[in-house]
């Protein structure tokens, strides 16, 4: 399941100091872009500079490495939109915005899933680490690309799909909507307009879900209303991401037809429920011939060797109903039903997540006993190791827990979900340096979620480097968007003893960064 978290590692620990990953975190967005995005619609609704920011960043997308991908060029003219430093920039602002909403799903073993989802669609190019694929915890089906490669999924629309290859459709569909610079592309053919002042008209109607009041204070700007047409991606558009997403499907050995088949769905249940998928048709028009003529395409593809459904989807999708539950009773006597189903695959999966709606309910006993089942069953399937590691920890039993983790990932190398819990453990069990190996082990580049940074800075703590310490949790107060407390960490490890020159250097250089990022969320 987690193959894709196998290539690429390094052990060269100076890839993962603070320093090279303050490094890596681009300079800021300019105030005075934020600035007149905020005055436009602040007045509207509560809380509203951190949508907008965010809508502004969804509505620019522009070039991610296209050169890399097998995919048509289309010129470097957007360029003269947003450059890809600063696609980059905004992206990451973006997240940061989502995180400080409180609505992404922080679920390792999820986020591992649909990131290793969006690589296998990307290939094996060297490219594919420059996209960062989310979940967001929100029931409405839709999904989203931000500049710089940063993909968003709804848990509403992992749930909608009715497999994978619809799934894997969907993300394709995006991925594609990034690399062919739809939104930029648009914006460029807006005259009489800069990008900051046509970002800002479009992330207020954006935003506003059709809010006659936001969207009018945007128009009183005297924008031209055209500019409003820019957020809604033309037919063409959606020909050209249909299209070139069949071909990231069949290449990545997905069956193409659920790109087709779940855009059908879509429109059939929109005709009854507007409000399900009011987001997504609302910016991506769906049409009969469109759909028709995806169709088409589609079957033009061998079928040989396609996947439907792996192992994985089943479980996630289990894992997801479990998380959302807000009362398991019911959960319980529907999976009861499932696990004496026909299909092997869909009784394994409602097992497994029978045994999460016993952990949930502290019924640590019948727990392990199931996920020990399972893995007797199914020895090469990382996600019941897991559990039962989580299990044993829940009861207390932590060498047993850590035992558990270390045989899984003997299996499963650099497994990025179970590296963190045996990390955890591993700083549990006063084994700080032994935690530190576990992690280096993983990439470098980048943070799935805050609990990657948190233990690194535990980690730190545990070997008495104090700078490190604070830089660490800076990083994590930053994936929870909790800027204030970032920036204080900031300035904890810019006055600890041992910071060294090249920290300080980067360090200063990310307290900048967070500082103009705090201002604009909290200009008001």
């Amino acid at each position: 399941m987690h193959a894709a978290w196998r290539e690429n590692q390094t052990s060269d620990a100076d890839h993962n100091t603070p320093s090279m990953i303050l490094y890596r975190q681009l300079p800021g967005i300019s105030q005075g872009f934020f600035y007149l995005l905020t005055t436009l619609v602040v007045k509207n609704r509560y809380s509203l500079a951190g949508l907008v920011y965010l809508a502004v960043l969804v509505v620019i997308a522009g070039p991610v490495c296209a050169q890399d991908i097998s995919l048509p060029e289309m010129g470097s003219s957007a360029d003269r939109v947003i450059s890809p430093e600063e696609e980059r920039r905004l992206g990451f602002g973006a997240v940061l915005q989502l995180r400080a909403q409180g609505i992404m799903l922080e679920d390792p073993l999820t986020t591992a899933y649909v990131q290793e989802l969006g690589e296998r669609l990307l290939g094996g190019q060297a490219n594919r680490l420059d996209f960062n694929f989310f979940v967001v915890n929100d029931n409405s089906i839709n999904a989203f690309a931000l500049p710089g490669g940063f993909v968003g999924i709804n848990t509403g629309l992992i749930l909608a799909s009715n497999d994978e290859s619809e799934l894997a459709g969907v993300m394709a569909h995006e991925i594609i909507h990034v690399l062919q610079r739809h939104i930029a592309r648009r914006l460029e053919g807006t005259k009489g307009l800069d990008i900051a002042t046509a970002g800002a008209m479009l992330a207020a109607i954006l935003v506003s879900g059709g809010n006659p009041a936001i969207t009018q204070a945007a128009l009183s700007t005297g924008i031209a209303l055209s500019v409003e047409n820019a957020i809604r991606f033309t037919y063409t558009n959606e020909q050209e991401a249909d299209r070139l997403g069949l071909r990231l499907l069949a290449d990545a050995n997905f069956d193409p037809t659920g790109m087709p088949r779940f855009f059908s769905e879509l429109q059939q249940t929109n005709r009854y429920n507007e409000s399900a998928y009011g987001d997504f048709i609302r910016t991506h028009p769906v049409t009969s011939g469109r759909i028709a003529e995806s169709q088409e395409r589609a079957r033009s593809y061998p079928l040989i060797g396609t996947e439907q459904n792996s192992r994985a989807y089943y479980l996630i999708h289990q894992r997801l109903h479990v998380l959302g539950a807000t009362d398991l009773d019911p959960l319980r006597i529907a999976l009861n039903t499932e696990m004496i189903s026909a299909q092997p695959i869909k009784a394994e999966s409602a097992r497994y997540a029978y045994g999460l709606v016993l952990l949930r309910q502290n019924n640590f006993a019948e727990a392990e006993a199931l996920f020990s089942k399972l893995i007797e069953q199914r020895p090469t399937e990382p996600a019941y190791r897991l559990s039962l590691g989580d299990t044993l920890l829940a009861r207390g039993n932590k060498d047993k827990a850590l035992a558990t983790y270390q045989m899984a990932l003997q299996l499963f190398p650099a497994n990025y979900t179970l590296s963190l819990a045996c990390a955890s453990t591993l700083l549990a069990t006063n084994q700080a340096k032994e935690a530190q190996t576990v992690l280096k082990k993983l990439p470098a580049k980048k943070y799935l979620t805050p609990e990657h940074p948190r233990l690194l800075g535990r980690i730190a703590e545990a070997q008495g480097n104090r700078s490190q310490t604070h830089a660490y949790l800076a990083e994590q107060y930053v994936m929870q968007g909790q800027l204030f407390l970032a920036l204080e960490q900031i300035k904890l490890a810019l006055k600890a003893p041992d910071v060294s020159n090249m920290d300080n250097v980067a360090l200063n250089a990310r307290w900048k960064e967070i500082r103009r990022l705090y201002r604009e969320s909290n200009r008001q």
